[in-house]
């Protein structure tokens, strides 16, 4: 139970009219009766007040010491109070009122008695006064009593009872009772009292079982609880008690259950129902931005936080977007990070992940191919058009005017960028031959540049290359099969 509850009680109030008559307010069960009663002194302002105060039905077994304080009134403003005990009706033999202490305590030591409503007054200083009824009787000393006051059932998802959910509590007496009609048991359930009903669900007569359907506005995030005095007959009987007497071997007993998790209702802590994925990113490399999930269910308000917040070089954390996302600049080791949703009542769950940076690869070249044959022996004419390919390890995208350099005898002349394929790994190159173009022994590739102002975008990379890779290893030279304008010599006519 989260919050304590008033049970039924009966308040007298006194209420002073100047030059009018007076009446007591008695509330008993909700119904509201009126009677003369006296006039107050004058000045009330600051008179005693038992508004908002109550004291649950005592029931008392002959034979059993009891000590009961009564609550202290509120709002005297004029002098110590004085309480005192109505002189009628008298208590059950056996006990008795200490007005210092408000106490009454003893030993019933009479026979059985129904209940009675007796009347504590608070007076000031000044003569006003405040007046609380309660309800007091005492059972006999073999009435049949509770041995354990359980709840039976579980949740049906084996977390939190739910809308709909069944919670069965069930009052253990010895000895056995008998039952008729419909008995109830008041649970608390967060900040509300809700009834129970008796349902016949055990083969003991010892055991009463009271049923209570859990409804879609209940909530309890600590537990529900069965207080002391929680039975009533309503109507039923239980043996051949009374109202009273049933409700006693609650009380007298000191029987209840406590608020406890395992029985809570419609408490559903918060789920992070979408995983989150590690990232391993690359310096000066695109990366998409990350967005933590929230969570899902939770009572009230579903909190998320991040820890730690500080992140690798050229990355931030946006909370209000819950984003991850930048450009990394510098290499970092894998670190841990925990996102958390927490709820109104403290409920959470965690995902664990990890980030890291590592130093970018740079971009290569993996070869370089004529895709272009001469027309004739190897060896092209004024007019043809030489073509090579150039492949690199990574899809990029060339801008501005790159070219291949391409040797050809002592001169070198620019293959002007003609194509790409479908994932922009294979880019193309060609040079048509001019008249004064001459390689004998055939042409050399021996070099990609950007050209003046051009660049290379790697997809992987946040922004362009602005040096191309070198050909290393397959910069091609003296193609044989690749020779330009290479005429044999020959004899002229006879």
């Amino acid at each position: 139970m989260e919050t304590s509850r008033p049970s039924k009680f009966t308040r007298l109030i006194t209420l002073t009219f100047v030059c009018a008559a007076v009446f007591i307010a008695a509330l008993a069960g909700g119904v509201w009766s009126l009677a003369p009663a006296a006039t107050l002194g004058a000045s009330d302002s600051a008179a005693p007040s038992f508004d908002g105060v109550s004291v649950p039905h005592l029931h008392y077994l002959i034979g059993t010491a009891v000590s009961d304080t009564l609550p202290t009134a509120v709002g005297d403003e004029s002098g110590a109070l004085t309480y005192a005990l109505n002189s009628a009706p008298a208590l059950p033999s056996g006990l008795a009122f200490d007005t210092a202490s408000r106490t009454i305590s003893g030993t019933p030591d009479g026979s059985a008695s129904p209940s009675a409503i007796y009347t504590m007054t608070a007076t000031d200083a000044a003569s006003n006064s405040a007046s609380l009824q309660f309800q007091i009787s005492v059972a006999a000393a073999n009435a049949p009593k509770p041995t354990a006051v359980v709840i039976e059932s579980s949740p049906a998802n084996g977390v939190t009872y739910a809308a709909g959910d069944t919670l069965v509590a069930v009052v253990k007496f010895s000895p056995d009772v008998s039952v008729s009609g419909t008995p109830q048991l008041a649970l608390e359930v967060g900040l509300n009292t809700r009834l129970a009903n008796y349902a016949p669900l055990r083969s003991d007569e010892n055991d009463l079982a009271f049923v209570y359907t859990i409804k879609a506005g209940d909530f309890d995030g600590d537990g529900v609880s069965v207080g002391r005095g929680a039975l009533s007959l309503n109507g039923g009987s239980v043996s051949d008690w009374d109202d009273s007497n049933l409700a006693a071997s609650l009380r007298v007993g000191h029987l209840s259950v406590s608020s406890s998790s395992p029985y809570t209702v419609n408490d559903t802590s918060p789920v992070l129902t979408a995983p989150i994925e590690s990232r391993v990113w690359i310096t000066h490399a695109t990366t998409t931005p990350q967005i933590l999930p929230m969570a899902v269910g939770g009572d009230g308000a579903v909190s998320h936080a991040l820890s730690p917040t500080t992140m690798p070089a050229g990355m931030r954390w946006v909370e209000s977007e819950r984003k991850i996302a930048g450009v990394p600049t510098e290499a970092a080791a894998a670190a841990t990070y925990t996102w958390t949703a927490t709820d109104a009542d403290g409920d959470t769950d965690s995902r664990d992940f990890t980030l890291e940076v590592v130093e970018e690869t740079a971009l290569a070249v993996t070869g370089v191919t004529f895709t272009s044959t001469p027309a004739s022996g190897g060896n092209y004419k004024t007019g043809e058009t030489v073509m090579v390919a150039v492949e690199i390890d990574r899809g990029a995208e060339f801008s501005g005017d790159p070219y291949l350099a391409l040797a050809v005898g002592s001169n070198t002349r620019r293959m002007a960028y003609t194509d790409k394929n479908a994932d922009c790994t294979i880019h193309t190159f060609s040079y048509t031959v001019a008249a004064d173009d001459l390689d004998g022994d055939g042409v050399s590739v021996t070099a990609l540049s950007l050209g003046e102002g051009g660049g290379l975008q790697p997809f992987t990379r946040a922004y362009p290359l602005t040096n191309a890779p070198t050909l290393g290893t397959h910069a091609v030279s003296n193609a044989s099969a690749h020779r330009v304008n290479d005429t044999a010599p020959s004899f002229g006519a006879a």
